[in-house]
């Protein structure tokens, strides 16, 4: 079991670095404000605020 822990780490499937809790952020297309990935409703674009 441990050659095959082995074998992932040598093609970088175990790491330890990678942080799945946090999503990046995106820049929306209409207003150029930011949002996060997984929380796209979340974002009001300023233009549409204004309205």
């Amino acid at each position: 079991m441990s050659n095959n822990t082995e074998a992932l780490k040598e093609r970088g499937m175990i790491t330890g670095t990678a942080n799945y809790d946090e999503a990046p952020d995106v820049r929306c297309g209409f207003c150029g404000g930011y949002y996060k990935a997984d929380e796209p409703e979340m974002h009001e674009c300023e233009e549409a605020s204004n309205d």
